[in-house]
This record gives structure tokens, sequence and C-alpha cells, in this order.
């Protein structure tokens, strides 16, 4: 990026917030607050930007080496050690039907504090930090429905990396599928309890990367609270909730708070997140303005202590920190499309 770029998008962050190429993709929120995105331009998006709230200041913080690929997402671990990037690298010569080029995913990891790459897996995409930071689970994935061009290299399944010994150990013991296209569909190495949850829409599994065991569970999802009484359930069939842990009892009453003003032909919520600082899970509703009755998206906090609402927020949710208490979102209204804004939860707590 010239200076003269750089320096533009420094006042564009400062002005009306941070301006994505995609406002889909992913972002990371360091413990320090710093802000960690791909590049503001489509044609740099090779680059990851920090930028330091703080001292307001926007810097180029880490190019990866690799021709023609991109970054998508940016994720980093609760200690702020470690940045797993997302990104997608062209096969030349590999064409599906009626598309150009095939793309394969990877997953490479950068040390925060050195700017340099520890390790790079290839066809990774799905991913989790241990909760201390020391290891990584993820999942191998490429683009594409069952039966398209498998990617080279790719040996499917769900692997745990260990920083220290460097160890990859594969650990779907489960019998998952096992003579087909295994793509665990999400996955999530929960703090409350130190196992690794993931699942393929259907099941929930449970691993225990301690004793290398694995379990089917009875849960339907797999996002826990903090103290892990509760977890919420998974919306890939448009619906979504909160269910107790220890019997997996959907709390409908509190479904119902969250839904107060949501019209009733769109009684769905989707998990966004649990907030570790609050105790709540934020659910993505759509709500009626009792005014105008004009429907919009809204993000609701529900703390599961206190068993109500503590507030809502407009916005598409890019990211968060490791407390869940700064989130990242997408700017609401037509004219702002795009843009970022920060916002302290703590507010809401009272």
């Amino acid at each position: 990026m010239t200076k003269v770029r750089l320096i533009l998008a420094v006042a564009i962050f400062l002005i009306s917030g941070i301006c994505f190429a995609d406002h889909r993709q992913k972002l990371a929120i360091a413990p320090d607050g710093s802000v960690y995105y791909n590049s503001l331009l489509k044609e740099h998006r090779k680059r990851v930007l920090k930028y330091s709230p703080s001292l307001k200041k926007l810097d180029i913080y880490y190019c990866i080496t690799y021709k023609e690929c991109n970054i998508d997402d940016v994720y980093m671990d609760a200690q702020g050690k470690k940045m797993a990037i997302i990104g997608a690298c062209p096969i030349q010569g590999v064409k599906e039907p009626d598309k150009d080029v095939q793309w394969q995913y990877y997953l490479e990891i950068v040390d925060s504090s050195a700017r340099k790459e520890i390790v790079l897996f290839k066809n990774a995409f799905e991913n989790s930090f241990s909760p201390d930071g020391k290891s990584i689970a993820f999942a191998e994935k490429y683009p594409g429905e069952t039966g398209s061009p498998i990617p080279p290299g790719y040996q499917g399944g769900l692997w745990v990396y260990d920083f220290k010994s460097k160890a990859k150990t594969r650990i779907d013991t489960l019998g998952v599928n096992p003579e087909g296209d295994y793509r665990p569909q999400d996955l999530n190495w929960s703090e409350h309890d130190g196992n690794i949850y993931y699942t393929n829409y259907d099941k929930v599994f449970r691993y225990d990367p301690r004793t290398g065991k694995g379990a089917i569970t009875s849960h339907k999802g797999i996002y826990f609270s903090a103290d892990g009484k509760y977890y919420a359930i998974a919306a890939w069939e448009g619906g979504g909730g909160i269910c107790r842990t220890s019997d997996d009892r959907e709390m409908i009453e509190w479904e119902k708070l969250i839904l107060v003003n949501s019209p009733e032909q769109y009684q769905d919520m989707a998990f966004m997140f649990w907030s570790k600082k609050l105790n709540a899970g934020v659910f993505s509703v759509t709500v009626r303005d009792q005014k105008t009755k004009d429907n919009y998206f809204t993000n609701v906090i529900f703390d599961v202590g206190q068993g109500r609402v503590l507030g809502d927020f407009q916005g598409y949710i890019m990211g968060i920190n490791a407390q869940g208490s700064l989130v990242a979102i997408s700017a609401p209204g037509t004219n702002e499309q795009g843009k970022i804004k920060l916002i302290n939860l703590t507010k809401f707590k009272k």
C-alpha cells in the first residue's frame, strides 16, 4: 500500500469507522483493544492491518507471502499472542464446471509479537484456539459440494496442533462418515470444561484432548456460556435458542423474552456470541418498530444469570474480544454499509 493510500485509510477509519471491501468478513480484537482486519483495498487483500484506538494509528501489520492468495478472516487467541489468518488460493490448472478456477483454503498461524509465521495448514478452515492458546483445533475443508475436485494434499478430518511439540494429531475418532467426504461444519474449544465440541449439523460430538476420548452428546449446540450452565442452539435451519446444559431443556420462556418485539412471522433468533464479561448471550432477531411498523434486525443481549434482557444494538457483528465486552459491528443504515464501529457492551450491564 502506498503512503497516500495508508493515510487515506486512516482518515476513513477515524471519520466513519473501518471500511471494508466485503463487510461480511471477520476481524480480531486483541486484549489491548487493537483491531486486526484484512486490507481496506480489494487489490491488497494479502495484508493484515492493525488499528490502535489509543494511538489513533493504523499500520500494515502483516503481509502474507503466498502469491495470488486472498485473506478472508482474521482471528486471535484469548491471550493475544497468536493470530489465525484464513484465506484462499487459486489452484492453477484445476477448474470446476462453469467456474474459472478452483480455490484451496489455508490457515496461517502468526506470532502476534514477532509478526512471523508459526505454521501453515493447507485445506484448513474452521478453527478454534485452546483456552490457554497453546494448541489449535481445525477442520480440513474445501470449497464446493461433495464431488467437487479434491485439492492437493487434502486429508479431511479434524486435527489438533500443539505449538510447543509441533505435533499434529487427528482426533475425529468417532467414526463420523469415515468413508465419505468428512467436513465438520463447526467446532469450538470450550473454556468451561476444556473439551473440543464439533458438529456435522446432525449431531454434536465432544472430544477430551486430555484423555484422547470422544463421545456423541445429546446437546443441540456447541457454544457454551462461561460457566457452562447453558449453550446456544444452532440456527442453521432458520431457528435458534438457549438450552440448559444439564438436561438439554430448551429455555422457551427466555426465548419469548428475547423475541418479545419480533413479528409473529419472524419468530427466529440466531446465536451470535457469548459475552463472558456480561454472563450473557447475544442473539440476532427481527424486530418491529412499534411506531413505523417497519421490520429490522437487531442484536439482543440476554443475561442468563438474571434471566433478563439487558438491551440491544443494531449492526452486523464482525468480531469480539476474548471477554466479549468489546464488539465490532458493521454500522447500520443503507448509507453506511461496510463501515465498522466499536461498541463497549459493559454499558448495558446495570
